[in-house]
């Protein structure tokens, strides 16, 4: 491989991790903002509305991540070998084997995803969709479900 073509697969690592952290600092500042935005002394369905919001987003990005990271695991190990040892690290992988990898990871996401669809009424998978959406979001979706309960 030439030298340029090295050192630009070289960065590939660190850019992908790059724009991943700033995707993922954006979608904390969303979620800043919607937390923000939540009036506790207002209208109950409004609250629940911005509650749900809130929810959606952490769940579908928690999710989103995972899946979507979980075929892109091999970059990690590179770009941190890539700091330890030397930049040249990435060229010394076969892009086979990479692709492997790659291949590896999107089966087994496929595989979370039907098996969430498939057993979704379980438990186990309730479970942890509420541990993605945060346990203090779903207590404060029951709390305000009870009030409305309570109000009608």
């Amino acid at each position: 491989m030439p030298r340029f073509g090295l050192a630009v697969f070289g960065a590939l690592p660190a850019t992908i991790i790059f724009a991943i952290s700033i995707l993922t600092i954006g979608i904390s500042v969303r979620q800043l903002v919607l937390i923000s935005d939540l009036d506790y002394s207002g209208p109950i369905l409004e609250t629940q509305k911005g509650i749900a919001a809130l929810r959606a987003i952490r769940v579908r990005s928690t999710q989103g991540f995972m899946l979507f990271l979980l075929p892109l695991w091999v970059i990690f190990p590179i770009f941190l070998g890539q700091c330890l040892v030397a930049f040249e690290l990435a060229g010394k992988f076969d892009a086979a084997w990479l692709l492997a990898n790659l291949a590896v990871g999107a089966v087994i996401s496929i595989g979370i995803v039907a098996s969430a669809r498939r057993w979704g009424h379980l438990k186990l998978f309730q479970a942890i969709n509420e541990t993605l959406a945060g346990t203090e979001i779903g207590r404060a979706q029951k709390l305000l479900a009870d009030v409305e309960a309570f109000a009608s």
